[in-house]
């Protein structure tokens, strides 16, 4: 059985067509940005940024969930934190990360980043 994806259209020209993309797209947007972020050190899963690259968005749906409510994104996204690092201080700039790039790729606006620190990774 095929999974469903669902479809949005984020841009119309009645000359030239639309631009449609998936809830997977907005998540693998997510998922990057929130590696980018230092003190992150992999998502939920132990999913890097490498591996995200590699493997694409199939992996990521325990770790990141992004849907578009009322044309607006709302994303919930699992992370795991390096130690000696505030959560706080990272769950903002992990946050802040995730808007400004699915608004600055998408142009869709985001409504909500929901931040679940899942472990701390603690060195040997």
């Amino acid at each position: 059985m095929e999974e469903q994806r669902n479809i949005y259209t984020i841009y119309h020209n009645k000359e030239l067509g639309n631009v449609r993309i998936t809830d997977d797209v907005i998540g693998t947007i997510a998922g990057v940005a929130a590696t980018d972020v230092e003190g992150v050190a992999s998502l939920l899963g132990g999913i890097t940024r490498e591996l995200i690259l590699k493997t694409g968005v199939k992996k990521l749906s325990k770790s990141v969930n992004a849907k578009i409510v009322d044309e607006e994104v709302v994303v919930n996204i699992a992370i795991n934190l390096d130690y000696g690092y505030s959560v706080i201080e990272i769950c903002k700039d992990v946050q802040d990360k995730i808007k400004m790039q699915i608004e600055g790729m998408t142009g869709l606006q985001v409504a909500a980043v929901n931040v679940k620190v899942a472990s701390v990774n603690v060195p040997n």
